[in-house]
């Protein structure tokens, strides 16, 4: 059981990274389109400005998003046979509103399918049938099938829940799912936690709320701004060599890469808990606010300019940042004095 939990496990974050592409560039070119002809861009005559152009590829571009899960979850487990049910059952859960998790539903299904079919007994003279065309046209026919008859409406009706939850939500609630989904992201800093969590919030951008991806944001790039802004306020409780880090937690915060904490993290355990303090505080802040980003991903200079409101998006980074930064260097209080005492007892 636990082998196949593993390997479900790792076939969804295959598809996750794979699918990111899309969603990022997709949600971009959107969110640029909003900034150059205004919310209503979309209502416009198809192409008929640069910036409903833009609007459209973009929505082409993030319309692929399930079908790219599905697709890669599928060849995680099928290899390339299973590349083409994958993507078929993803257009399904596009289409009937199954969404996210249906196309996640789907890829797991195509990618074991095609395992098995894989391994049926056939005879020799068609054998070489059987991967380029008895096993594609029998598994796209059996995941359509079977998201049309049984997963695709119970997927959709459980998507329109979601999305109805997330909009009724209350404060009490709203700054729970902050606070855990916040400290899920700073807890492995890119790992499969972190993938579960920005899986949850891809759920909801698909189903039309921006904010988890907003909250997700101000969770990703607190842990490396942290650090940053405790080096900068504190030189002397970091070694030279630790120092030597800060060109890259600048560019670890501007562009949201958050494995640049990573080293920290493991040289001290214990600043973990700081990161995921900072983080689950910013991201229940953007949750209780309603702050929202038109951007899935791309850093700083995306984020920003495409937030419903830049100065509460930055203030409440900086905030996260601040709470975790104190954090380590509470932990960190002693360093310098080890440093001396070391010095004394040399002399």
């Amino acid at each position: 059981m636990k082998k196949y939990l593993n390997e479900i496990q790792s076939a969804l974050m295959t598809g996750v990274s794979y699918m990111l592409p899309f969603v990022l560039s997709g949600g971009i070119l959107i969110g640029l389109s909003y900034i150059i002809g205004g919310v209503d861009v979309g209502s416009l005559d198809s192409y008929s400005t640069i910036a409903n152009g833009i609007w459209n590829v973009g929505q082409m571009a993030f319309g692929l998003m399930c079908p790219a899960l599905g697709a890669y979850i599928a060849f995680a487990l099928g290899d390339r046979g299973a590349i083409a049910a994958g993507l078929v059952g993803g257009l399904y859960a596009r289409e009937m509103g199954a969404g996210f998790l249906g196309a996640m539903i789907a890829g797991l299904i195509a990618g074991y399918l095609v395992r098995m079919l894989k391994n049926l007994p056939v005879p020799g003279a068609i054998r070489g049938a059987l991967a380029t065309v008895i096993v594609p046209v029998i598994s796209v026919l059996c995941v359509g099938f079977i998201m049309v008859y049984i997963f695709g409406n119970p997927l959709a009706a459980l998507s329109e829940w979601l999305t109805q939850w997330l909009e009724s939500i209350s404060t009490g609630s709203a700054i729970l799912i902050g606070l855990v989904t916040g400290a899920m992201y700073a807890f492995d800093l890119g790992g499969p936690v972190n993938k579960a969590a920005y899986a949850f919030g891809l759920a909801c951008l698909e189903a039309g709320n921006w904010v988890p991806i907003c909250a997700s944001a101000v969770a990703c790039i607190a842990p490396q701004f942290s650090v940053l802004l405790a080096m900068l306020i504190c030189r002397k409780h970091f070694s030279e060599e630790e120092l030597l880090n800060i060109p890259g937690l600048i560019v670890g915060t501007l562009f949201e890469i958050t494995e640049f904490a990573i080293p920290f993290a493991a040289k001290d355990l214990r600043v973990i808990p700081c990161f995921m303090l900072g983080s689950g505080i910013g991201s229940a802040l953007i949750y209780v606010t309603g702050v929202s980003t038109a951007a899935p991903g791309g850093g700083l200079f995306v984020y920003t300019p495409l937030c419903s409101n830049p100065f509460l998006f930055l203030l409440f980074l900086l905030i996260a940042a601040l709470i975790s930064a104190v954090g380590i260097l509470f932990l960190r209080r002693n360093y310098e004095k080890k440093e001396s005492a070391d010095i004394t007892a040399e002399a």
